[in-house]
């Protein structure tokens, strides 16, 4: 039997350059892996997503707590600021629709005259006077805060935006107050001291969505009094890397990031020369070698190859072994 040369090929993990070790996403299986990693390069959100479509697939999805986990156990030291993720939100500022803090959709308005008008295009929040009248007003305005416990309303008068008019009741064991109907709005109205004014629980709703497929998220970990930011822009949101929370912020911001992507390997190609008087071309003997060499590779953590092999011609033999006598 002329003797056989083996071709081994190994497929093995290929991490860029600007990226530290990859992450297994424990959501996609492992036939076909994809991985989170951590770029240490600081860039605008757009500036991420661009790099992370250039070089992987996008900017990292998180769809529940385990991919949570993957991304805080990867290799970031010493940094433990925010990182950007693949998370976005916009307000529907020409939309009719109102949404209570409850995410319940509102019904019932009692909208002072000429209002809503959204002047200057960033009266997303809404506020209710002391005669009973509702307007909408740029969240960033300071009023008193009108709470609701499940039994009774109280009023702060500290003023303070919509966003800590929200935490500041949240703080007291309360939410913002919702009004659903005429009686409701007619029994706080007698609560307002004359000329007050108090932010309602009501605003504009943020659409948000995963970046590259639009999907609407599922599974969402906010940071407490997070997402805050009241304005007409668009919204980025980056994950601290303390505890692994959420926290909208100004996509121009600088922060390092986390792409999504599939594992990139390149092939490796072995060459062994094996002598023997066995027939390889045999499927019996050709499959137990297979079995023996998984058997063997198994071992130093290899599990993914493909085994080819040929008869090396006479002429190349003769070629092959004078180099080995060299």
């Amino acid at each position: 039997m002329d003797d056989a040369v083996f071709v081994l090929f190994l497929l093995t993990v290929k991490v860029q350059g600007d990226a530290i070790q990859p992450m297994r996403n424990a959501e996609v299986p492992s036939s076909s892996p994809s991985v989170y990693y951590f770029i240490r390069k600081s860039k605008g959100w757009y500036g991420a997503r661009e790099y992370c479509i250039s070089e992987y697939t996008t900017l990292a999805h998180i769809k529940h707590q385990d991919n949570i986990t993957a991304l805080m156990n990867a290799p970031k030291r010493p940094y433990t600021g925010k990182a950007w993720i693949g998370l976005y939100g916009f307000t529907m500022v020409s939309s009719q629709q109102w949404l209570f803090i409850n995410e319940q959709k509102a019904t019932y308005f009692n909208w002072s005259s000429g209002e809503p008008d959204n002047y200057g295009g960033k009266e997303l929040c809404v506020s209710m006077t002391s005669n009973g009248d509702w307007q909408d007003q740029n969240c960033s305005a300071k009023k008193a805060s009108l709470c609701y416990n499940g039994s009774d309303y109280i009023i702060d008068e500290t003023n303070m935006t919509w966003s800590d008019s929200k935490t500041n009741c949240e703080r007291r064991n309360s939410t913002l107050a919702k009004i659903l109907d005429r009686k409701t709005n007619s029994k706080i109205q007698k609560l307002l001291p004359q000329g007050s004014e108090v932010w309602l629980g009501l605003k504009k709703p943020i659409l948000w969505y995963w970046t590259t497929t639009n999907e609407i998220p599922t599974f969402i970990n906010w940071q407490p009094g997070q997402p805050d930011m009241q304005t007409d822009a668009i919204k980025c949101v980056a994950m601290d890397l303390k505890d692994g929370t959420w926290t909208d912020e100004f996509c121009n911001l600088m922060y390092p990031f986390f792409c999504h992507g599939i594992y990139k390997a390149q092939k490796t190609v072995v060459k062994m020369k094996l002598q023997s008087t066995a027939n390889l071309e045999d499927p019996v003997i050709s499959d137990n070698l297979q079995k023996q060499l998984h058997a063997a590779l198994a071992k130093q953590s290899v599990s993914d190859f493909q085994l080819t092999w040929k008869k090396v011609p006479v002429k190349q033999k003769e070629e092959m072994a004078s180099e080995d006598n060299c």
